[in-house]
């Protein structure tokens, strides 16, 4: 039985990441519900999310902080009957596959 995982991502000005972040989500072999809270971005954040309609965006329209937009995207997330919930920052993204380097 596949679990329903949501990964909860909070942004504020992150523009220069977002979009790789939620890319690397997309091309995953986990499949996953992504939750943006937006904190009252100011840059051009709102603009890429509107670019993919994979995700759920709330839109915050101001900054509530990190713990309480986290807060946000979790109760949306057990509304929705998350079986799991991870947190992300903006600036993450995961790799296809992990090599090592030495």
């Amino acid at each position: 039985m596949r679990k329903n995982v949501f990964v909860i991502i909070v942004t504020f000005n992150g523009d220069r990441w977002i979009k790789d972040t939620i890319q690397s989500l997309l091309k995953s072999k986990y499949s996953c519900r992504i939750v943006i809270i937006d904190n009252g971005s100011s840059d051009k954040t709102l603009e890429i999310l509107s670019g993919f309609k994979e995700i759920k965006l709330i839109d915050n329209h101001l900054n509530l902080g990190f713990g309480q937009a986290n807060n946000i995207g979790i109760e949306y997330s057990q509304k929705k009957n998350a079986d799991y919930i991870f947190l992300l920052n903006q600036e993450i993204f995961l790799l296809p596959q992990l090599r090592k380097t030495y």
